[in-house]
């Protein structure tokens, strides 16, 4: 169990894990395209990712922004702590 109070589901997980391994922003809270998820998600279904991303933002870890094309997403520093603490400071592709 990770310690800081937010849990994760492996769905939500795997949509942190598709915002770190996008191609935009340097940092983990830089703000990337919403559709950049879809090209970098694993073990998820495309269809289940808006659902995904409207529970990481209820529970405070990521921010959405905008539609259509231009939306973004980015992960909040709460997000960046619980996802680090999940997968190990090593594991983690951009800056945090």
């Amino acid at each position: 169990m990770n310690k800081y109070e937010q849990t994760l589901t492996e769905n939500e997980l795997e949509v942190l894990k598709a915002i770190d391994n996008s191609e935009y922003g340097d940092f983990l809270t830089d703000d990337i395209y919403a559709w950049s998820i879809a090209d970098n998600i694993q073990n998820v279904t495309i269809g289940s990712v808006a659902g995904i991303v409207s529970s990481l933002n209820k529970k405070g870890l990521i921010v959405s922004r905008g539609t259509g094309d231009d939306a973004g997403v980015r992960i909040t520093n709460e997000g960046v702590k619980v996802y680090v603490d999940k997968v190990g400071e090593v594991n983690v592709r951009k800056t945090t």
